[in-house]
């Protein structure tokens, strides 16, 4: 998620919490949620394997802080997706992993 200053961060939390409230409400409790965001660097905030449930998991959405600066750890947010989707991270082989 771009949490550097070219986004409104405020939105973007109201728009993926919403999502959360989607997801939850369509998927069975054995979904899981990971996040990872990016300004100048980026950073796992929430592995995949953090096993919250849904109040748990919108409220810590509710409280990640916005990074700043640029967008330049999008790269490096890139580059840390295949071990953020491994199976000693939380990844399920076998699963579809949806990358949004």
């Amino acid at each position: 998620m771009d949490s550097s200053y070219s986004v409104d961060w405020n939105k973007m939390l109201t728009y993926i919490q919403y999502l959360i409230e989607n997801f939850y409400d369509v998927v069975d409790s054995n979904m899981g949620f990971g996040m990872i965001t990016y300004g100048d660097r980026a950073e796992v905030v929430m592995p995949l394997n953090s096993k919250n449930t849904k109040s748990d998991v919108l409220s810590f959405i509710g409280q990640i802080q916005n990074q700043g600066g640029t967008s330049a750890g999008f790269t490096q947010a890139m580059q840390l997706l295949p071990s953020f989707f491994s199976p000693q991270q939380g990844g399920r082989l076998g699963v579809r992993q949806v990358k949004y």
